[in-house]
């Protein structure tokens, strides 16, 4: 009678750590699958756009500022270049003096006006536009130029390039579906196992031992 006992409680302390293994696999527990997914990084598209202007006496200021000749610069090159140099995008200025770089990644991009040259920068060149998921569209972006000096004064210098600010852009990685992630259930897991193991083995030594 003591023997039956006793096998009956190893085979149900058994039963207890198998069920257990299978309510954690059951999604209980977070899983890289059933975990909420958050927005990364790779997801963020924003916007970067400004003018481009005529700028006549060199001050590099240049847009909507009411003096006579400051116009839009049509055809003139803006070069984007995202912070790892992967991607270098080039667009043009329109009739207006306006360009865009629409759906940008998120990046401290770097937007450089590249005129002709018969062309000088006079404001400041490069810019540095930020497109983050909190900050989704750079906007003003502006630059001046001015075509054979300022005022009939010519060896106009252009603006020396800034030194970009230090901005720390968030990259959010993501396991994979299906992926393994660190969450408690690939250490539960093997310590229910190992349990159930263990168990099992007592429960036979000794039922070997009182045949």
């Amino acid at each position: 009678m003591l023997r039956k006992i006793t096998v009956s409680l190893g085979l149900a302390l058994m039963m207890c750590l198998l069920a257990s293994v299978a309510y954690a696999q059951d999604g209980i527990l977070p899983t890289p699958t059933n975990t909420p997914r958050e927005s990364s990084s790779s997801d963020v598209r924003g916007t970067v756009r400004g003018y481009v202007f005529v700028d006549v006496n060199g001050d590099g200021n240049c847009v909507n500022t009411g003096i006579a000749g400051e116009e839009p610069a049509a055809g003139i090159s803006v070069e984007f270049v995202s912070s790892d140099e992967q991607q270098v995008i080039t667009h043009t200025s329109g009739e207006k003096g306006d360009y865009e770089l629409a759906a940008a990644g998120a990046s401290n991009w770097r937007v450089t006006a590249k005129p002709g040259s018969e062309w000088v920068v006079t404001s400041e060149n490069p810019q540095y536009a930020l497109v983050s998921k909190d900050h989704l569209a750079a906007t003003d972006v502006n630059f001046c130029v001015s075509k054979g000096g300022v005022m009939g004064v010519t060896g106009v210098t252009a603006v020396y390039p800034m030194i970009p600010p230090v901005v720390s852009v968030e990259n959010t990685v993501l396991p994979e579906a299906g992926a393994a992630a660190a969450t408690p259930t690939t250490t539960l897991l093997p310590l229910l196992l190992g349990l159930s193991l263990i168990a099992l083995g007592l429960v036979w030594r000794w039922y070997e031992k009182t045949r």
